[in-house]
């Protein structure tokens, strides 16, 4: 209970100081959320946090010379800009969100168990022999890589091009090719959670000093994830949009 209190105080703090002044650096923005919902069984309840970073423009398109980042993490920049990603769903999950007892979740936050990973990728303008196959196994060893994760386990047998399942959330080139890839026995751990704590523009500050592992990995389900894809902002500017979130079922009980 102690922690839902700490929950629901460093939000209200938290709301008066970052909604009222949002972080811009040369045009870039971020915006932080905190979520918390009784669920219908006793004792639980739904904590969600959202970290929303938004570079327009992309500084794969502007820049010709060095790459110079502001609030853009530079590990994920840097895949975008060597693999063609043009739009990017990861997620990695502990446990099952329970439908029956828990009720409905949050649209975007329920994954499946495991690692999954859905990106759109265009050719690689470098190399027009580079197929697919190696596009994607080059990807996902940097991403696997720069997560802590097994993703390099995502090879051509627990991969496929889903052609109903999944919509893009954002704006796509044209001749982009959908892959999905899944690994359901990875683990989540404190690993994982650091370099996505990291890619945030202020570490340790804000709502992120409450991603503890302590209390995120303690609990019967949780789930982190990121998101990546081009957006159409005001005044037709467009932006790479990148979303975190950490979302749980805590237990008072445990605490």
């Amino acid at each position: 209970m102690l922690f839902i209190r700490t929950f629901i105080l460093s939000h209200i703090l938290l709301y008066i100081t970052t909604s009222a002044t949002r972080v811009r650096l040369k045009q870039e923005r971020f915006y932080e959320n905190l979520h918390i919902r009784a669920l219908p069984q006793l004792h639980k309840y739904l904590v969600l946090l959202n970290f929303t970073s938004l570079y327009p423009p992309p500084p794969t398109e502007q820049q010709s010379g060095p790459l110079h980042y502001g609030l853009f993490p530079r590990s994920l920049g840097e895949i975008l800009d060597k693999h063609g990603v043009q739009e990017l769903h990861l997620s990695l999950t502990q446990s099952n969100w329970r439908y029956g007892v828990w009720g409905e979740g949050i649209p975007r936050t329920i994954s499946p168990v495991g690692a999954q990973l859905v990106t759109w990728l265009a050719a690689d303008r470098g190399d027009v022999n580079r197929s697919l196959t190696i596009q994607w196994r080059d990807m996902v060893h940097s991403l696997g890589g720069m997560m802590c994760s097994s993703l390099h386990e995502m090879e051509e047998t627990n991969t496929i091009p889903p052609s109903h399942t999944f919509s893009p959330w954002g704006l796509l080139p044209e001749n982009t090719s959908l892959l999905q890839g899944v690994i359901s026995r990875e683990g989540v751990c404190t690993n994982n959670l650091t370099p996505l704590v990291k890619m945030l523009p202020c570490p340790n500050k804000g709502l992120s000093q409450l991603l503890l592992p302590e209390s995120l990995f303690d609990n019967p389900y949780h789930s982190l994830s990121v998101h990546l894809y081009y957006t159409e902002e005001e005044e037709d500017q467009i932006a790479i949009r990148i979303e975190l979130y950490f979302s749980l079922v805590f237990d008072t009980r445990r605490w």
